[in-house]
């Protein structure tokens, strides 16, 4: 089983996201379209920018689960 389109451009995203996070990366701008091109060509640039929105929403919404696992709760 190989991973789609779409779940190899989540997978890129979130590991830049991740070295962002770490201090590893630097600007991420321009990065998801170059994921797309070179690893999600099927993809269109509307439906990065519709995953990416709805990851980064998540993140936002998603961001209570994060700091109680932190705090211990």
């Amino acid at each position: 089983m190989s991973l789609n389109d779409k779940e190899r451009f989540i997978l890129h995203l979130t590991a830049l996201l991740v070295m962002e996070h770490m201090g590893e990366g630097s600007d991420l701008k321009g990065l998801p379209e170059f994921i797309r091109k070179n690893r999600a060509r099927k993809l269109t640039t509307e439906d990065t920018k519709i995953i990416t929105d709805e990851i980064f929403e998540e993140m936002i919404f998603g961001k209570t689960i994060y700091e109680e696992y932190e705090s211990g709760i």
